[in-house]
């Protein structure tokens, strides 16, 4: 009985504490340029965790040149606790969809995770977008392609 009682309360702390440490798991320390590089992440809770919320999209950078800047307004990306996403440009949905969260190797040459969904279109296009990094207090979403721009984007209070 006793020997009973002492493995079931082991279990039970060992089930406890993986529980904890979920909970615990926190952003890798910026750089020394001050960079949270989500590619380093492997865990994909804690991916989802961080990209968890609305985010208002300021802008699009890269192209071509890689120094493109694009300004956009009524632009966002949200993405809810029940996996879904949605992304608007410009006012014009993009994407209302769940993604499928892959870890694999980008155009770049690094591995990450891809948030690979199909965009609003009648052709069944899909887009995949790279989870790149936090600079400051903007999240930097990647198209995972060649001269891709990079999303601009800060986290936006709920009502």
């Amino acid at each position: 009985m006793r020997k009973t009682l002492l493995i079931s309360t082991s279990c039970l702390f060992l089930i406890i504490s993986s529980c904890n440490e979920d909970d615990t798991e926190q952003l890798p320390p910026p750089d020394e340029n001050g960079y949270i590089w989500l590619r380093d992440v492997k865990s994909l809770p804690l991916i989802k965790k961080t990209i968890l919320g609305d985010w208002k999209i300021h802008y699009a950078y890269g192209g071509l040149t890689g120094h493109q800047k694009i300004e956009l307004s009524n632009s966002w990306f949200r993405y809810l606790p029940n996996d879904s996403m949605y992304i608007v440009f410009e006012g014009d949905t993009y994407a209302a969809t769940k993604p499928n969260f892959v870890r694999k190797q980008t155009e770049f040459g690094f591995d990450a995770w891809v948030l690979d969904f199909e965009f609003n279109n009648a052709w069944e296009l899909r887009d995949e977008l790279v989870i790149d990094v936090i600079i400051q207090d903007s999240l930097w979403l990647t198209r995972n392609s060649v001269d891709p721009f990079s999303y601009i984007m800060t986290k936006q209070s709920n009502p």
